[in-house]
């Protein structure tokens, strides 16, 4: 079957081609004239923290923020946000990293929203196998906490207030999840950015 281990597989190849392609360009085409050095940056720092990019590249941190405040101008989205950040890594990906995306030109085709992306029946069985591990009673408590870390934009410390836990608490229920999913949420941004996905598509209604 198509979808036995789609949690485990990249989510890109599963949603619908031409109308993803679309999504993509329509989102990423204001940055068609932006350096290539500013893409290159910020297809690294909506995964890795720029302190992180910073290092990689040889550069100060503050030359990683002012080329991201030119995309976030741009854009007029917030890198800040990590849902805003894993739906630019979508099109990033979708679009071969570049804005043009090599696509083609669409005339007169209307541009999809990601919710009917996500709306698509392989995007839902995607996220059902993606979480299927936090179905049993202790995962329940960690899915709770995954979801009102993303809520709370990744913020640890803002988790633990809204659940009443010890930040602690909120870090070891991250492990823990980080263990079941198979993904890494705390280092890097691409398993954070799955979990987005996941819980973005498992909200919406599917396409009967």
């Amino acid at each position: 079957m198509r979808h036995a281990s789609a949690g485990r597989t990249p989510l890109v190849p599963l949603l619908p081609h031409a109308e993803a392609g679309t999504w993509a360009r329509a989102l990423l085409r204001p940055l068609g004239s932006t350096p290539r050095v500013t893409l290159d940056i910020t297809r690294l720092a909506v995964t890795f923290p720029r302190s992180a990019v910073a290092r990689l590249l040889d550069i100060s941190r503050n030359t990683v923020s002012h080329h991201l405040g030119r995309v976030e101008t741009t854009l007029g989205l917030d890198l800040g946000e990590v849902r805003t950040r894993a739906a630019l890594d979508l099109a990033f990906c979708l679009a071969g990293g570049q804005p043009d995306g090599g696509f083609g030109t669409e005339c007169g085709r209307p541009e999809p929203t990601l919710d009917e992306l996500f709306r698509t029946e392989p995007a839902h069985a995607w996220a059902r196998e993606f979480l299927r591990p936090l179905q049993d009673t202790r995962g329940r408590d960690l899915y709770a906490t995954l979801r009102a870390w993303i809520d709370a934009n990744t913020d640890a410390q803002r988790t633990a207030r809204h659940l009443g836990l010890s930040r602690n608490t909120v870090r070891a229920h991250l492990r823990a999840a980080e263990h079941l999913l198979s993904r890494d949420l705390l280092t890097t941004g691409s398993g954070i950015h799955d979990l987005v996905h996941a819980l973005h598509i498992t909200g919406l209604r599917p396409v009967d």
